[in-house]
């Protein structure tokens, strides 16, 4: 190669520059976003977390079924709060049992749910025998039980879920 070939090249590199100068950053450009767009590895040696294993202290997971669950699935996600009442077989009049409590669905079933009590209401739904109802409430209203039990200390329960893969 002789000097006169090398200065036409380098003449047309000058000439050239933008041009070389938008190539090189669309390549940095490209490797960023190939690189930035990868999921984060996440570790499936640990244990998976179970909804008995973060339960808050003196409270229990009360499995239920409710005559209206259907309609109940149709408003609210995963979890919400509900009233829970005692309906009647002969077509007598409904006895509310519980007050403002929190429903969830279960994690692997999701037709079944349950619902997330103080351990000194669970004697309560033990003693009843359904048909249960229920009926949706706000959930960021207050438990009845925690402005009754106020001298218990139980604290406001905040459950949130994490989708998964």
């Amino acid at each position: 190669m002789n000097i006169n070939t090398q200065n036409k090249s380098f003449k047309s590199i000058k000439q050239h520059k933008h041009f070389l100068a938008a190539f090189i950053l669309l390549i940095c450009i490209s490797i960023y976003v190939s690189h930035a767009n990868k999921p984060a590895i996440i570790n499936l040696s640990s244990e998976p977390v179970q909804a008995d294993t973060i339960l808050p202290k003196g409270f229990i997971l009360y499995p239920i079924v409710l005559e209206n669950i259907e309609a109940i699935k149709g408003v609210i996600d995963q979890y919400g709060v509900i009233d829970v009442y005692l309906g009647s077989k002969n077509g007598a009049q409904s006895k509310k049992l519980l007050s403002k409590v929190k429903i969830m669905q279960a994690p692997f079933n999701p037709n079944e749910y349950a619902l997330l009590l103080p351990e000194h209401l669970s004697q309560k739904m033990m003693s009843a025998s359904g048909p249960f109802l229920g009926v949706i409430q706000n959930r960021t209203e207050t438990a009845d039980f925690i402005e009754q039990h106020s001298n218990l200390k139980i604290k406001k329960i905040n459950i949130e879920y994490q989708k998964g893969s």
